[in-house]
């Protein structure tokens, strides 16, 4: 009897272990089945964040290329205003130096000859003063001392020049010196429209 209850006791307990052991096994296929859906879950979730990340790198390439291309370009824009600045500062320069020579120049003729021409009327009008110092020659209709003869005519008619130098005293009728007068005025007037803010500060005065 005694045999008998021993062998029933060791195969319950071989049973009972083998029952573990199956639920063991159940346990462990379960946690294995969860861990391949993990796994799989994981594999797909790393395969969307590394195609966002391509993505994102591919954008941000091409955000890199349209910067360095609009970088360039403002490169070159600046440089470009940069010469058209340069051009400018010397084309005033030129300018300033041109109207001070010319005007200098005016300045010199009315001076020896006090003839005062208007520089804005030109070219459309030659208008201006000539004044006859003291001891000129007063057998001219319009000569006597110290008077000023104003002058005011088309600028394009010789004919009008030509009748003005008639009533002029002799040392007034110099033809050569009143054009290079009147070029010279008159290129003063182009230079200023051509430069109308540039500075005369130190040119003399007319």
């Amino acid at each position: 009897m005694n045999n008998s209850y021993e062998i029933c006791a060791r195969l319950k307990r071989l049973t009972n272990k083998e029952h573990e052991v199956k639920r063991a096994e159940i346990q462990l296929a379960k946690k294995t089945e969860q861990f391949r859906s993990d796994l799989t879950a994981a594999k797909i979730e790393l395969r969307l964040q590394q195609r966002e990340c391509d993505e994102l790198r591919s954008l941000s390439t091409r955000r890199n290329g349209v910067l360095q291309k609009e970088r360039e370009k403002l490169v070159a824009v600046l440089q470009r205003s940069a010469e058209i600045q340069a051009m400018v500062t010397e084309r005033t320069t030129q300018l300033v130096m041109s109207e001070r020579k010319e005007r200098n120049r005016m300045h010199e003729l009315k001076e020896a000859t006090n003839i005062y021409i208007n520089h804005k009327a030109l070219p459309e009008r030659l208008q201006g003063v000539i004044v006859l110092p003291k001891g000129s020659d007063t057998s001219s209709s319009c000569g006597s001392i110290g008077q000023w003869v104003p002058f005011s005519m088309d600028g394009n008619s010789i004919h009008g020049l030509d009748a003005l130098l008639t009533q002029l005293p002799i040392r007034y009728r110099n033809a050569e010196q009143w054009q290079e007068l009147i070029d010279v005025t008159n290129r003063v007037a182009i230079l200023q429209k051509a430069a109308p803010a540039i500075d005369l500060t130190s040119t003399k005065s007319v």
